[in-house]
């Protein structure tokens, strides 16, 4: 990707925080807890799994900078889910956490040289990805669960 792709891309990841607050805002919380079908997702557990997923890409990001070529692993979303207590938890913090660590990734990104978007990672169960490779992941994850409230909000509305 060119640095001028690259910088939209970043544009994009550094958005995200505002992005998921603004469809959240338009979401009554009292509803928060509805799944919309059997074994998908409340928009609750989507806080959560994007705190915790955020966490991840923070520690995979910094690993693919300071350790190219180093192991990152894959991590069981539904295991999380089932063993940590996200019901019992503040969706608050969970957001506050995703934008703090979504913020401070996004200062260390933005000063980045270009060579090192091409430092790689093996990940445990997609094999190599370059740190350009990890950003693109993880705007697109955003983006999904975006839309996947979206779609909850819809869905809980009839």
């Amino acid at each position: 990707m060119d640095s001028e792709t690259r910088k939209l891309v970043l544009d994009s990841f550094g958005a995200a925080s505002q992005q998921l607050q603004a469809v959240l805002d338009a979401t009554d919380p009292a509803k928060w807890h509805m799944t919309p079908a059997p074994n998908e997702w409340s928009i609750r557990q989507i806080i959560f799994h994007i705190a915790d997923s955020e966490a991840n890409y923070y520690l995979r990001l910094r690993k693919a900078i300071a350790e190219p070529g180093g192991v990152v692993v894959a991590y069981d979303q539904n295991l999380w889910d089932n063993s940590l207590a996200y019901e019992d938890r503040s969706t608050d913090e969970a957001l506050a956490l995703f934008r703090l660590l979504r913020a401070s990734s996004y200062r260390l990104l933005a000063q980045l040289p270009e060579k090192t978007w091409s430092n790689p990672v093996q990940h445990s169960e997609r094999g190599r990805l370059t740190l350009e490779d990890l950003l693109l992941g993880s705007v697109s994850h955003i983006a999904e669960h975006i839309q996947q409230i979206e779609s909850n909000t819809k869905s809980s509305s009839r």
